[in-house]
């Protein structure tokens, strides 16, 4: 294969060269674009949402049926997170729930996220304090010391945090430690 190696400004002589032809192309899927009624429909929803959101297929998530997954765990209500970066524990949780559910015969368990969330909060402004004393000796500007600020109130984790914290301190049910407007909306707690 032949190396592509262009000098300063070779690059723009190049385009420079093909300019009116590139032109005529712009100029040509523009009349498309404007006379094409399916581009006018689409114009407000590309400039007012994500992208993400208008290419999404709904027929493709719509027609999903049990044939794609391999266990289905029961018909239980979706859990909303809300406002917060919690959808490792709610994962977790979710799972936790279902093998409590079936061993304890309960198909009502409820397990308390907000109380993992308390503890998970727990260990991360413990863990932030050791590294506080940890990097005592380091100036204020320095990046492991900025990193340290910048990273002690997310909310985000994954499962492997999610098994250290039931280990470490249990559950207990929603009844016991329910949420809070705190913990549906703890981007505030980041602050």
């Amino acid at each position: 294969m032949e190396a592509c190696i262009f000098r300063k400004g070779e690059i723009l002589e190049k385009l420079e060269g093909r300019k009116n032809e590139i032109d005529e192309h712009l100029e040509e899927f523009r009349d498309i674009v404007q006379k094409d009624e399916r581009f006018k429909v689409l114009a407000s929803p590309m400039t007012m949402c994500r992208i993400d959101d208008v290419v999404l297929d709904r027929s493709a998530i719509t027609s999903m049926n049990d044939v794609y997954f391999s266990n289905k765990l029961d018909d239980w209500k979706a859990s909303d997170q809300k406002s917060s970066g919690r959808c490792w524990i709610f994962a977790g949780t979710t799972l936790l729930q279902y093998v409590m559910k079936k061993r304890l015969h309960n198909s009502k368990l409820q397990l308390s996220r907000n109380y993992f969330f308390f503890w998970d909060k727990f260990e991360r402004a413990n863990f932030f304090l050791e590294m506080c004393i940890a990097s005592a000796h380091l100036p204020a500007g320095d990046r492991f010391v900025s990193e340290i600020f910048d990273k002690c109130g997310e909310d985000g984790g994954q499962f492997d945090q999610f098994v250290t914290i039931v280990s470490k301190y249990g559950c207990v049910p929603q009844c016991v430690y329910p949420e809070t407007v705190s913990s549906n909306a703890s981007l505030t707690m980041k602050k």
